[in-house]
């Protein structure tokens, strides 16, 4: 708990400070009871966290100042700090942002604070602007592909982390279309006429042999590269079997009986 210091009529803090634009643009805004509950929570227990001034001017804590003056507590300001957070306009925006961010629970508003962010600084990678706003790296990617495709934001190539090292952005590959099922294998054929002047077609034996050579050769040489392949090998081979077994067939119905004496 701070101990509180009255404030007095000489104290600077008793006539209103500046306060940065950005600081009024994010800062939010609270109704009469609201401030006062603040105000009331700050006599009784002490001021939390520190008013942030930069260059004379509040950029975070504009409720808790005004919540100070009402109760009559001499607010705690803090500077801002350059080389943690930089001293760019850029800068001190994020830092406001990621300040109110923070402190929200409501995910629409750390939402459209994101938004900000990245408006702010498209450059930013996903990773930095979720560690500042405290939020998952994801959330921020779903928010960029939004606001890219709304020409909100540019697509860029490369992005800057919080190491300061730039890296190129890999967009995510469009899914592949599922490979159409391949063609069932068919045994090769041929047209014989028989002595009688009928014509049969029969299965081709020696190009069917000559399909699943080929078909195995090139399986045996690269499996993970042959799955047409051992397609036609599953394929062919049962209906090989079939071929052969009907082939022996019309060769056994059309041999001559054998007579015994």
């Amino acid at each position: 708990m701070q101990d509180n210091k009255q404030l007095s009529h000489n104290s600077k803090s008793s006539k209103l400070q500046a306060f940065h634009p950005l600081a009024k643009k994010y800062g939010g805004d609270i109704n009469k009871n609201e401030l006062e509950a603040l105000a009331k929570s700050i006599k009784e227990k002490g001021q939390d966290h520190p008013i942030i001034v930069h260059e004379g001017k509040i950029i975070d804590g504009i409720q808790r100042y005004r919540a100070c003056l009402r109760a009559k507590i001499e607010p705690r300001f803090e500077p801002y700090d350059v080389k943690r957070y930089g001293g760019t306009e850029k800068d001190i925006e994020a830092f406001i942002i990621i300040q109110n961010i923070q402190r929200r629970h409501d995910s629409k508003r750390k939402r459209a604070f994101i938004r900000e962010l990245l408006k702010a600084d498209p450059t930013a990678s996903n990773r930095k602007i979720a560690e500042a706003a405290k939020v998952d790296k994801n959330t921020v990617a779903n928010q960029r592909r939004q606001m890219e495709s709304t020409g909100e934001i540019p697509q860029l190539q490369k992005t800057t982390g919080k190491d300061g090292k730039t890296r190129t952005t890999t967009p995510k590959p469009p899914d592949k279309p599922p490979s159409p099922p391949a063609a069932p294998a068919t045994i090769p054929s041929k047209v014989v006429e028989q002595p009688d002047g009928s014509v049969d077609v029969l299965p081709d034996l020696e190009s069917t042999g000559a399909l699943l050579l080929e078909a195995a050769q090139a399986f045996i040489e690269n499996p993970e590269a042959s799955a047409a392949q051992a397609h036609t090998l599953t394929e062919l081979l049962p209906r090989l079997q079939q071929a052969l077994f009907d082939l022996t067939a019309a060769a056994i119905a059309q041999a001559p009986a054998i007579t015994t004496h």
